[in-house]
């Protein structure tokens, strides 16, 4: 009986009209089943293929409309000549509406017929209704399999080729649905349940992004085994049914778990001790400096940081005390004797546990074969701690030239020294050395870096050394391409200059070169933590507190990715680490706010109020602390008063210092400065979605704003186009 056409169109295009006809349900995604209002099950129609099928695409058929009757022909019947065609699809329409119905299928004149969706509901359609508004998990809770599991006819071929189709694109969806799950799970800090929803996702549709979260989700959770697994079964997948291997960012994160998991014991490469001319100190602190270098370069060796061994030494520490300060359960110590045309060095290798010399060696080198050194006692700890099969490492020296090594050891010396005199000393080496001996990637990288820590240390204030610095990056890059250092350098230029995300492929590559480099594991860290990529971060955390566990930076570091990620409490503790390791004005500002979010306002208002006061404290910093404490006092006018000239002009060129300016307009609710200084802080490469849209509770004011809205969105697409 035809329905009329106004009546029949309206149903079609309203589903929420289709309540009170609702009597038949479908269900065709996974076990296909069909039941009437009362539940019982219409077995007869199940066991009929080709009418099953067609009451699936009248139902399933994307968007619900009218179908000419001869492209159902070419579907069902495509081999039947077009009079027998027409006679099983009248005699399958009106099976149909016998089982079914009457009003279940609708006719529109001769030539066209629809399934009336108010009498029939999918479960398809329910789903797409869900997913559509967002509700992912009434979604998921529909998705039982594969649209038509089990379901096959064989003299159909179109409509086999079209359930394929549709099966695609609703495992997509449903892919997706879980990756929204995924994404809430995350922000709720619930790694179980960012696991399950990311294994279901990748179970649905294999998607690269999605693994690497759930490895770095297992990894967190302690699980690096399983981590392990996930990548394994991912690759053999794509290898099976695709022909090709994981992405090189997947490879590195499994490298980095795996090399994590089965990372052996800590060894500490102490600093020398010159025993004859007290002027050849510089040399005894290069080689052993170089020897933990090269060491750190070889497999299966884990190498203490200088920085954390220059801090162990300077506060008097001893080998009693450097497996329970460092972690270590090897070192090294050695002597130097510089004597008229020749080195004499001395080196043991001690077990700390059991408190044993396991290898020693004394070399004699004329002056100019000094690289042997290195190479020579590096050999033979490798030898001692992994077994005599062990082949020796030869790698292409970055110096040739035994005179300019040396100029690069006595500036490395002063360099470290870290104040105005020994960082102009050390300058002075290094362009004698490139002037005397031609160019050299690591004499500029070295150059180069003296030049930013003038910088960075107060020793000049002219940003034209930056510039230099640039310079000496470019020429260092130019030279040699796999020099380790230059990638730290140019990396170092691309953050001070507001470029941080170009500076991920430098830092990444200093990695593949020495994956034990502290700065580039530090940084790369605080820019994964800028982009809100915390699973990529976590491990390179790890590596970076185990081997630099005395360095302030490092732990802030960790402390910055815990605070971006919203776990206040843990970055508090990170910051304090870091304060009580070396006290540096940032970090203490950083702990300031951090205490600030978490709810602690008096204990960040002291914190900002000594910083104002303290003369070590960065002009910029200082201000914002003004800024903050009348952000908190909710005192616009002081937030305002406090955006001076050379806050703003500091701020417009560092990102981590936009989005507190901005943090600081908007708890007062100076929303459009707010907005302004959030924007820059994305131009130069904050663009953690995640936390600014939802985490940040200093931002809650903005969530409304039209401007942060759109702001977000932009975020939004910006953080995924990016792909570290």
């Amino acid at each position: 009986m035809p329905v009329p056409r106004a009546l029949l169109e309206r149903y079609l295009s309203e589903p929420s009209c289709h309540q009170e006809w609702l009597v038949i349900e479908f269900r065709v995604l996974g076990a296909t089943d069909l039941r009437s209002d009362d539940g019982s099950v219409l077995t007869s129609l199940v066991a009929q293929p080709k009418r099953l099928a067609l009451l699936a695409y009248l139902a399933v058929a994307h968007p619900a409309r009218f179908h000419r009757r001869d492209k159902l022909l070419a579907l069902f019947w495509p081999e039947a000549d077009t009079g027998h065609a027409r006679a099983s699809l009248r005699k399958s329409l009106h099976g149909l509406r016998r089982m079914l119905g009457p009003q279940a299928v609708v006719t529109r004149g001769t030539s066209e017929v629809s399934l009336n969706h108010g009498v029939i509901s999918s479960d398809v359609t329910a789903f797409r209704e869900a997913f559509s508004a967002g509700r992912y998990q009434d979604a998921l809770a529909l998705y039982r399999g594969d649209l038509l599991d089990g379901v096959f006819v064989s003299d159909a071929p179109a409509f086999e080729e079209w359930v394929e189709g549709e099966r695609a694109v609703l495992r997509i969806q449903a892919a997706g649905a879980w990756r929204r799950l995924l994404a809430q799970c995350m922000e709720a800090t619930d790694l179980a349940g960012a696991a399950e929803a990311a294994r279901r996702s990748l179970a649905l549709q294999p998607d690269e992004p999605t693994l690497r979260q759930l490895m770095g989700v297992l990894t967190r959770m302690g699980d690096r085994a399983g981590a392990l697994r996930e990548y394994d079964e991912f690759s053999r997948r794509q290898s099976r049914d695709y022909g090709v291997g994981p992405a090189t960012e997947t490879i590195a994160l499994t490298d980095a778990i795996r090399t994590d998991s089965r990372s052996g014991p800590l060894l500490a490469v102490l600093p020398f001790i010159n025993v004859g001319d007290g002027g050849h100190q510089y040399l005894a602190e290069g080689l052993a400096d170089q020897l933990a270098l090269d060491l750190s370069r070889r497999a299966r060796v884990r190498v203490i940081a200088r920085n954390s061994i220059t801090r162990f030494h300077r506060n008097g520490g001893t080998l009693r005390t450097l497996a329970r300060d460092l972690g270590a359960r090897y070192a090294v110590e050695g002597t130097l004797h510089v004597r008229e045309s020749a080195h004499e060095v001395a080196a043991r290798l001690i077990d700390l546990e059991s408190e044993t010399e396991l290898w020693s060696d004394i070399l004699r080198v004329a002056s100019a074969q000094v690289f042997q050194i290195e190479e020579h006692l590096a050999d033979g700890i490798v030898r001692t701690l992994h077994g005599p099969a062990v082949a020796p490492t030869r790698s292409t020296r970055p110096i040739e030239d035994p005179r300019a090594y040396d100029c690069y050891l006595r500036a490395r010396y002063a360099m470290w020294r870290f104040n105005a005199e020994d960082l102009d000393r050390a300058a002075a080496l290094l362009t004698h050395g490139l002037e005397v001996f031609g160019g050299n990637a690591l004499l500029e990288s070295a150059l180069g870096t003296t030049y930013v820590w003038m910088v960075e240390s107060g020793a000049r204030a002219d940003t034209g050394y930056l510039e230099r610095a640039a310079d000496c990056a470019r020429k260092a890059m130019a030279l040699d391409r796999f020099c380790a250092p230059a990638h730290v350098l140019a990396a170092r230029v691309c953050r001070i200059t507001g470029s941080s995300l170009q500076a991920v492929p430098h830092l990444k590559a200093a990695l593949a070169l020495n994956a034990q480099e502290p700065e580039a594991l530090a940084w790369l860290a605080f820019i994964y933590g800028l982009t809100g990529r915390e699973e990529l971060a976590a491990p390179l955390i790890r590596t970076l507190l185990e081997i630099d566990p005395l360095s302030g930076q490092n732990f802030a570091a960790a402390g910055f990715v815990e605070l971006v990620t919203g776990r206040f409490g843990d970055a508090i503790s990170f910051y304090r680490r870091a304060c009580q390791l070396e006290g540096h004005p940032a970090s203490r500002f950083v702990l300031a706010c951090a205490l600030a979010r978490s709810g602690e306002r008096e204990a960040a208002d002291q914190e900002f109020g000594e910083l104002i006061l303290a003369r070590a404290t960065n002009p910029a910093v200082q201000q914002l602390s003004r800024a903050y404490q009348a952000a908190l006092q909710g005192d616009p006018a002081g937030v305002q008063g406090a955006t001076t000239p050379e806050l703003t002009a500091a701020a417009r060129h560092v990102d981590h210092l936009s989005w507190e300016l901005a943090a600081c307009h908007a708890l007062v609710g100076l929303a459009a400065e707010a907005v302004e200084w959030l924007q820059n802080a994305a131009r130069l490469g904050f663009i953690n979605y995640p936390f600014f849209s939802n985490r940040d509770p200093h931002l809650h004011s903005l969530r409304t704003d039209a401007g942060f809205t759109a702001l977000m969105r932009r975020m939004e697409y910006q953080l995924a186009e990016f792909h570290p």
